[in-house]
C-alpha cells in the first residue's frame, strides 16, 4: 500500500505526535508499504528525526512565529502527486495542511484517516481563531475523513462531542519501538549523578514537552501543597 502521512511539523522538538508519525512510518515501511512523509521544515533546523525506511519531504514554512506553519509548496507538490498514494493519514486537525490535503482527496477520490492528536477541544488559547477554523474548514476536515483514530476512550468522548458517530472512531494506543528501551542506565544513576537530593526523598518524573497543556505548574503546585498538609 502506498500511504502519505501529512504533518505540519516532522521534529522531535515539537512533541509527540511527530514521534508516533516517525514510528508508524518506520513500522509500516519494514512491513513492506510504501510510505511518505511530507511536513513543514519548522524546527527541524534543530532536531531532526534519524534516518528512516521511508521518505521525507519537507516544505519551507510561512509565519511559524504566529504558530501557523504555513506552507505554499506543500498544497503544489500535492496537486502534482497526490494520486501517487492509496490512502492519506492527517494527523492534528486545525492546520494549513490538512485543509490542502482534505480538499485534493476529496477531488481525487481517495480516502483519508484523521488523527487529531489531542487537539480537537478548544481549550488552553486562541479560542475564536479554533471556532473560526471548525466552522470553515474543521467541521468538513472531520466529516469527509474515512476513520478518524483515537489513542484513549478520553479522545474518542472528544470526538463523539464534536459529532462523530461510534462507527467511524477506531482507538489505537499509541505504539512503543521496544528496542529503544533494551540498553538502559542501570538503576540508581539518576541518584547518584545528583548527590544533593537525600537518600530518602521520592523522586517525580513528569515526561513531555514543555507546554501551558501538560499543566506542569498545577502538578508543582499540588506537590507542595502535599508536602504542606
Amino acid at each position: 500500500m502506498r500511504i502519505l502521512h501529512i504533518i505540519p511539523y516532522f521534529s522531535p522538538k515539537m512533541g509527540g505526535s511527530p514521534q508516533v508519525v516517525f514510528q508508524a512510518a518506520n513500522q509500516l515501511s519494514q512491513r513492506g508499504h510504501q510510505v511518505t512523509v511530507i511536513a513543514s521544515d519548522f524546527g527541524n533546523s534543530d532536531a531532526s528525526f534519524p534516518g528512516g525506511s521511508f521518505q521525507v519531504k519537507l516544505f519551507s514554512n510561512l509565519f511559524a512565529r504566529w504558530g501557523f506553519y504555513f506552507s505554499p509548496g506543500m498544497y503544489t507538490w500535492l496537486r502534482q502527486h497526490i494520486t501517487e498514494y492509496d490512502v492519506l493519514h492527517l494527523h492534528e486537525v486545525r492546520t494549513f495542511q490538512n485543509i490542502a490535503a482534505r480538499a485534493l482527496a476529496v477531488r481525487q477520490h481517495i480516502p483519508y484517516a484523521v488523527s487529531a492528536h489531542g487537539t480537537l477541544p478548544i481549550i488552553i488559547e486562541r479560542h475564536t481563531a479554533k471556532r473560526v477554523f471548525d466552522s470553515l474548514f474543521g467541521k468538513r476536515i472531520l466529516d469527509d475523513a474515512s476513520k478518524l483514530v483515537a489513542v484513549s476512550p478520553v479522545e474518542v468522548e472528544q470526538y463523539q462531542q464534536a459529532g462523530i458517530a461510534q462507527e467511524r472512531i477506531m482507538m489505537i494506543y499509541n505504539g512503543l519501538n521496544l528496542a529503544e528501551f533494551q540498553d538502559l542506565p542501570a538503576s540508581g544513576s539518576f541518584r547518584r549523578q545528583h548527590p544533593e537530593i537525600e537518600k530518602s526523598a521520592l523522586i517525580i518524573l513528569s515526561l513531555s514537552r514543555l507546554h501551558k497543556i501538560k499543566g506542569i505548574p498545577h502538578l508543582i503546585e499540588a506537590f507542595a501543597t502535599l508536602v504542606q498538609e
